[in-house]
C-alpha cells in the first residue's frame, strides 16, 4: 500500500469502522474485459466501442468508484473489494484507490486493472504531486498477499 504525505496524516488517526458490510458493492459483472460493480454497470450498450470511454481502464475507474460518507467508510469498502478481488479474480492485477481532501472530507474509492497496453489511471509513481488529494493506493497482483 503506498500513501501520500496527506493520506499518511489522516490514517494515523482513522480506523476502518467494521461497519460498512454492503455486499451489494462487491458484486461484480464482466463487460467487454472489464470488470464492473454490478450495481454501479446501469445501461451498458451492447459493445465497449459504443462508449464514451477512452479505454477499459477508463470505463473501470469510471464506472467503479463511490463516494462515501467518511473514510473510515471508504477503508471498509476497498477491504472488502481487495479481500473478493484476491479471492474470485486472482489471475487478474488490480489498483484501488482511496482519495479525499486533505482533511478528510469528499471521500472516493475506485478500481480498475493494471493493463500494461493502456495508460495508468493514475501516475502511482508520483503521488506526492496531487497536492490538492490524499490518496492511497492499493496494488493487487495476481497471486500475492498485498503492496
Amino acid at each position: 500500500m503506498k500513501t501520500n504525505v496527506s493520506m499518511h496524516a489522516l490514517l494515523l488517526n482513522t480506523q476502518p469502522s467494521e461497519a460498512y458490510t454492503d455486499e451489494e458493492y462487491i458484486d461484480f459483472i464482466e463487460w467487454e474485459n472489464c470488470l464492473l460493480v454490478k450495481s454501479f454497470a446501469l445501461d451498458l450498450p451492447k459493445k465497449f466501442g459504443d462508449t464514451h470511454y477512452l479505454d477499459q481502464t477508463d470505463c473501470e475507474a469510471s464506472i467503479n468508484h463511490i463516494h462515501v460518507e467518511s473514510l473510515s467508510m471508504g477503508l471498509d469498502l476497498i477491504y472488502a473489494w481487495e479481500k473478493s478481488l484476491r479471492k474470485n479474480h486472482s489471475e487478474r492485477a488490480f489498483i484501488i484507490l482511496l482519495s479525499c481532501d486533505p482533511d478528510g472530507e469528499n471521500v472516493t474509492a475506485r478500481f480498475y486493472q493494471i493493463r500494461h497496453d493502456e495508460p495508468e489511471w493514475i501516475n502511482s509513481s508520483d503521488i506526492e504531486g496531487y497536492n490538492n488529494e490524499a490518496l492511497l493506493i492499493q496494488t493487487i497482483i495476481p497471486n500475492s498477499k498485498s503492496d
